[in-house]
């Protein structure tokens, strides 16, 4: 009972790797369409990235934010007071990208953005890990509007804090600059991220209709299916027989064709 079982696993496993063979074969037979598909999807994806999709500009600034107020002196700071400005750090962040913050730096900016889904999809705030920085980043699609904004929220952020956070101070680090490249969309990312799924596709598509495919093609299909062994085949007259046999296999058209060289009706 126990060799039986075996040799049923061993035959299963013989026909998993047939299986994964015919697989690897239909897709490798169709390798040239497998490349195609994969230019075709970069190409597609190049083509939104670079006509449809619009380009975005970021300007960041950083700050280093903390407890004290600039009128204490350095001497005075301990490492608690370091750990407690590292925990408020998150939210020195949320108060720089309020509503309030925002509002004041735009119209200090010359801006004209409704808050509800303008601005506050602009801006982002980040907090470098056990730091006191915070970093702000203005994300727009006009560069000079980017700039303009991210430098009214640089000079208007210190102040606001400072009266909302009582005994704190905010110092910034890095000043906004004007963008000079665009900030995305990344075309090189884009375009890998489209030729993968043109080959992904390609593979796919090949893979499917191999295994929908019923069709009998080989004697081995039939050793497959019925678990006998084929002991004769009809060769193909028409493929082996090359040029001189294009009639072999087709009486009725061989039959017509001398009939219209006797000329008979």
């Amino acid at each position: 009972m126990s060799s039986r079982y075996n040799k049923n696993e061993k035959n299963r496993e013989e026909v998993e790797e047939i299986d994964l063979g015919r697989l690897f074969g239909a897709v490798w037979h169709n390798f040239v369409f497998v490349v195609f598909g994969t230019l075709v999807g970069g190409l597609i994806a190049l083509v939104i990235t670079a006509f449809f999709i619009h380009p975005t500009y970021r300007s960041s600034f950083s700050s280093y934010v903390n407890n004290h107020s600039a009128s204490d002196t350095a001497s005075t700071l301990t490492s608690g007071d370091t750990s407690a400005a590292q925990s408020l750090a998150y939210t020195y962040a949320n108060i720089i990208s309020s509503q309030s913050v925002l509002e004041e730096a735009e119209q200090k900016a010359g801006l004209s953005y409704p808050y509800e889904g303008g601005l506050d999809g602009f801006v982002q705030t980040s907090v470098e890990s056990n730091t006191q920085i915070v970093n702000v980043n203005v994300t727009m699609e006009d560069a000079e509007e980017a700039y303009r904004l991210a430098k009214s929220i640089e000079e208007v952020a210190p102040s606001y804090v400072a009266n909302v956070v009582e005994g704190s101070s905010m110092k910034i680090v890095t000043e906004a600059q004007m963008p000079t490249h665009r900030y995305g969309p990344n075309m090189k990312r884009n375009v890998a991220v489209g030729a993968a799924l043109g080959f992904l596709l390609m593979i796919l598509n090949f893979a499917v209709r191999e295994l929908i495919d019923k069709r009998i093609k080989s004697a081995e299909d039939l050793e497959e299916i019925f678990g006998v062994p084929v002991i004769g085949t009809i060769p193909n007259m028409q493929s082996a027989g090359g040029k001189k046999d294009k009639y072999y296999g087709r009486y009725e058209k061989y039959y017509s064709t001398k009939r219209e060289e006797k000329g008979e009706a």
